[in-house]
């Protein structure tokens, strides 16, 4: 049994299960007990092997709608590519990973409650907005960049790149994605960061 409460496999199942009842009945009616009953055959006592509370589960569904740290961690040692490069390739790990796409799409809903937005609002301020200024301090030391106030930059950045296109907040047709997209550019460029290069932009606006 210490196997399964242990593995990656059990940990997934139980966010799964705990985001389609946060969806279905709110997060404020949902009880842990709920989770046990959509789990198949594990106990209160699988839960809180991996989490301490409901809370702690909010966090960890709203992590997984980032990269995973191991993805910047290898990204971090890679010697082949600058601190711009970096950036663009976090950008299309965030739009083009199946799997961070999968869970985007399976949370993005619980935006709407407050309690899930604030959260996730601290992910990108305590976890990945950290991630994104090292690589712009990263790019101003190796000449591909030259941002001021990389701090609070990587912030503006995330808004932009993230919290402005999610679609249960700001609603677009495909045709206001793509002006959002050039427009997003334009914002972009103006700071110093050629983030969205000519064949990143024809990716993106594909996707």
């Amino acid at each position: 049994m210490k196997n399964r409460y242990d593995s990656e496999a059990t940990i997934n199942d139980i966010l799964d299960v705990a985001t389609a009842l946060f969806i279905e009945k709110g997060y404020e009616k949902t009880s842990i007990q709920d989770i046990v009953k959509g789990l198949d055959g594990l106990t209160r006592g699988a839960i809180y092997h991996h989490f301490d509370s409901k809370d702690d589960i909010i966090s960890a569904v709203m992590r997984r709608m980032f990269p995973e740290n191991d993805y910047f961690a290898q990204l971090k040692h890679r010697t082949d590519l600058t601190g711009l490069e970096k950036l663009r390739e976090v950008y299309l790990e965030s739009i083009f990973n199946d799997q961070v796409q999968s869970f985007f799409m399976q949370s993005a809903a619980l935006l709407k409650n407050p309690r899930f937005f604030v959260e996730y609002m601290k992910v990108n301020a305590s976890v990945f907005s950290p991630q994104i200024m090292e690589l712009l301090d990263e790019g101003n030391a190796d000449g591909s960049l030259d941002v001021k106030y990389t701090k609070y930059v990587s912030e503006v950045v995330l808004l932009l790149l993230g919290t402005w296109f999610v679609q249960e907040i700001f609603p677009v047709t495909v045709d206001e994605f793509r002006e959002k997209i050039y427009a997003t550019k334009y914002i972009l460029d103006s700071i110093g960061i050629d983030l969205l290069n000519d064949e990143i932009m024809k990716k993106t606006m594909v996707f």
